[in-house]
């Protein structure tokens, strides 16, 4: 016995065996496949991508839903670090949940999710860092007679302890985010995912100063005058790193941004360094 089933991404049927699991090469590359039991609901999987990347949230979609926070308000709730007002709309919230849990359900973690499909990271293997350049252009080259006797071999960059504004491009991904907060349209929400710490001792200066940044998280302000007031030294301190990458990523004279690092009580994902970075360009305008 056979079912046709309507996908509800996808205009053209396709059929299930009341067994379970049913191929349909009609969709060429990576065919659905489904499953259906008395136990379990019908749930769609594509055999050859995560499920979860295949479901994620149109742009359109997206925008669809009703906005919550102005810019003002956004950049309010990061300097006063009530990082947990910061929300989704609730029926997308609730779809960001049933998501949340299928994804981890087929991958185990959230981590897992992440690093095999939307980073394509091997933690495997250490970060490919550059090698030092055993010649520059920009040096003269010695005479002949004093030049070594010896071979010598390129020396390995050693690997960062930390996340800075020079970190290899290959320690690093910036990806927008796919389930946003309910913000204004003109507002770009990304996620910067670090193969580097971007919190750590070394930062900061005194054990009081770390002891707060694990408390309150790291966040700043890009491109907007009186920046800096209202947050305090030891944060100031330890994102001053992330602050300048910001300015090189976005230049003040179009943009501004807000940024915040989550302190380890409200991380989502928390096996990944990560931080969320919010951007609208300097028009003066507030879109709902």
């Amino acid at each position: 016995m056979w079912f046709e089933v309507i996908h509800p991404r996808i205009s053209e049927p396709f059929f299930l065996d009341k067994q379970g699991w049913h191929r349909d090469h009609r969709f060429g590359p990576g065919p659905l496949v489904a499953y259906a039991s008395p136990t379990r609901p019908l749930a769609f999987r594509p055999s050859t991508t995560a499920m979860a990347t295949a479901l994620l949230p149109t742009r359109a979609e997206i925008a669809s839903y009703p906005v919550l926070f102005t810019w003002a308000e956004l950049k309010d709730i990061i300097r006063r670090g009530d990082l947990g007002a910061l929300k989704r709309h609730p029926d997308f919230e609730k779809r960001y949940q049933e998501w949340r849990k299928e994804a981890i359900a087929e991958h185990g973690s959230m981590e897992a999710y992440i690093v095999k499909h939307r980073l394509g990271w091997d933690l495997s293997s250490p970060c490919a860092l550059p090698t030092l350049p055993t010649s520059s252009s920009s040096y003269p080259t010695p005479p002949p007679s004093a030049l070594p006797t010896r071979t010598t071999t390129p020396t390995p960059s050693p690997t960062p302890e930390y996340f800075t504004p020079t970190s290899p491009p290959n320690t690093y991904t910036l990806l927008h985010n796919d389930w946003p907060y309910s913000l204004p349209h003109n507002i770009e929400h990304h996620v910067l995912w670090s193969r580097l710490p971007l919190l750590h001792r070394a930062l900061s200066s005194a054990d009081e100063g770390w002891a707060r940044v694990c408390e309150l998280g790291v966040y700043g302000f890009t491109g907007a005058e009186g920046e800096g007031e209202g947050v305090e030294d030891a944060v100031k301190e330890q994102g001053r790193g992330i602050a300048q990458w910001m300015r090189g990523r976005w230049d003040e004279r179009g943009w501004e941004t807000a940024w915040f690092v989550n302190p380890p009580r409200l991380q989502s994902v928390p096996g990944l360094a990560h931080f969320h970075i919010f951007v609208r360009r300097k028009d003066g305008k507030e879109e709902a």
